[in-house]
């Protein structure tokens, strides 16, 4: 498979008993990750593993159930210095323990540890965990970073950064391929945002902010206004309270991806509009109901938008028939 093309998934759970030509799970996890995993108690290891392949970034989500992971002195000499960065989902139940070069650091759900391939390492997980493993060549995060050396010693605490980070991580673990042009422009992304996690230099922050980090504000405010469509007071400055910034910055956000956030929002609610009128399961919804369901609440303003975007009023589409696409 190419860089970007799509997703590498692995599942415990297409591994049945019958299946004896399917290695063991601890196998495949060893090939694949270069460490070696264990259950934590006395069931079986259940894990569900996605891989997204970056340009200089490999991003993995993994679910499983209480773990013990090592990398072995055997496989730290394979000349892979990565830097990886794992960080506790916030849906994961518990602290992750994780032993490397002396130290000991355990971090809850929305924390991160950073820790070097080129190192023996031992992580536990003493309950069900959801996690993301972002690896990226410590040769281009390294001299960006004010202090690499300190949080490799400690946890990664949970900051707004920190946060859009994993956000946008878990965006690009959707099952769509991506073009290679697309897949360099996340993985630049990601870096960026793993160095605004860490801790950019001052000579580099001002740049970090032009790239990764505002795509990934970007993302996660289009992310919340899709969440939020129905809620007729969704607005900009309800956007930049939950964000915590300024309804100006939001502005020049989606202004420099070419579209006013009021434009955004009308398309998306138009959008979810047409999708219910041509959606059998809708049949049953009078177009007002799907119009103040979407977030409309003015049915003459919404008739004129609607028209005005498909070049058909709301009664046309529902009669034209259903699965049509806008």
């Amino acid at each position: 498979m190419d860089i970007g093309e799509g997703l590498v998934r692995f599942s415990t759970r297409n591994m049945g008993p019958a299946n004896t030509d399917v290695p063991p799970v601890e196998e495949v996890y060893s090939s694949v990750t270069r460490m070696n995993i264990a259950s934590a108690n006395d069931a079986p290891l259940d894990v569900e593993m996605a891989l997204r392949l970056l340009p200089n970034v490999n991003i993995a989500s993994v679910s499983t159930s209480p773990y013990r992971i090592e990398r072995t002195h055997a496989q730290t000499i394979d000349g892979n210095d990565d830097l990886v960065l794992t960080v506790a989902k916030r849906s994961s139940v518990s602290g992750i323990v994780v032993r490397q070069a002396g130290r000991e650091v355990e971090f809850d759900p929305g924390e991160a540890c950073l820790w070097l391939s080129d190192r023996k390492l031992e992580a536990i997980a003493p309950r069900a965990s959801n996690i993301l493993n972002i690896t990226v060549p410590r040769q281009l995060i390294e001299p960006l970073v004010t202090d690499i050396d300190a949080f490799a010693r400690e946890r990664v605490p949970n900051s707004m950064e920190l946060t859009l980070l994993a956000s946008y991580a878990e965006g690009l673990m959707a099952d769509t391929p991506l073009t290679p042009e697309m897949a360099v422009l996340a993985g630049s992304h990601v870096r960026d945002l793993i160095v605004a996690a860490l801790g950019a230099k001052p000579a580099v922050k001002r740049q970090g902010e032009v790239g990764g980090v505002r795509a990934a504000r970007l993302d996660a405010i289009k992310r919340d206004v899709l969440g939020n469509l129905s809620d007729p007071a969704l607005s900009i400055d309800t956007m930049a309270i939950r964000h915590g910034i300024s309804p100006h910055y939001i502005r020049a956000l989606f202004n420099g991806d070419g579209m006013a956030f009021t434009d955004y929002v009308r398309e998306q609610r138009l959008r979810a509009a047409f999708r219910q009128l041509t959606d059998g399961r809708s049949v049953h919804l009078s177009i007002s109901a799907v119009a103040y369901g979407c977030g409309f609440s003015d049915l003459s303003w919404f008739n004129q938008a609607f028209k005005r975007r498909f070049g058909r009023t709301p009664s046309d589409v529902r009669q034209q028939g259903y699965g049509m696409a806008p």
